[in-house]
């Protein structure tokens, strides 16, 4: 149980801060001196994650946040679906929904991100934003259970279970 709390701790601490980069970014890039270099190297490491397309970003103190609305949802969603786990799941017994609800989940967003490729419609950042908070969201359901059971094996207890039909287990099979 103590390190399902620690590696929960470490999870929300790390979405905490990841959310906190991405809207700090723009305010220190507005920022002159030192401040404004920081955002400019923040910006540079989002690069590498995101397109960055201003028209697809949200904005703050004029400038656009670290990463696309869409990614920015992803991130929000996750840390806010960490921040709802322990109200829904134990920590201590990690349980893994059926993996059908993070395909359910991915379905908006991939029809949001495809048809504008076919001239069908154009997303707006309302639409990225509601679809990638949606995956985020969900995805905190699999990655929390999942760490929890990688940081338990990895320390040598192998006594905590994620718990799903056919998902993650150290329970060894019987024929």
């Amino acid at each position: 149980m103590k390190y399902a709390k620690i590696t929960y701790s470490v999870i929300l601490v790390g979405g905490a801060l990841w959310c906190a980069a991405i809207v700090l970014t723009p305010m220190l890039a507005a920022s002159p001196g030192i401040s404004g270099a920081a955002g400019k190297i923040f910006y540079a490491f989002f690069n590498s994650i995101c397109h960055q397309i201003n028209e697809r970003s949200f904005f703050i103190d004029g400038m656009p946040f670290a990463v696309c609305s869409r990614c920015s949802a992803i991130y929000f969603g996750f840390f806010i679906g960490i921040l709802i786990y322990p109200f829904t799941r134990s920590i201590g017994r990690p349980e893994m929904p059926s993996r059908l609800f993070l395909v359910a989940a991915c379905i908006p967003m991939i029809v949001d991100a495809f048809p504008w490729r076919f001239d069908m419609y154009e997303a707006t950042l309302a639409s990225r934003a509601i679809t990638g908070g949606i995956v985020g969201f969900t995805l905190a359901f699999f990655i929390v259970p999942a760490a929890i059971q990688a940081v338990s094996e990895l320390a040598g207890i192998g006594l905590l279970t994620v718990y799903q039909d056919k998902g993650i287990s150290n329970a060894t099979e019987t024929r």
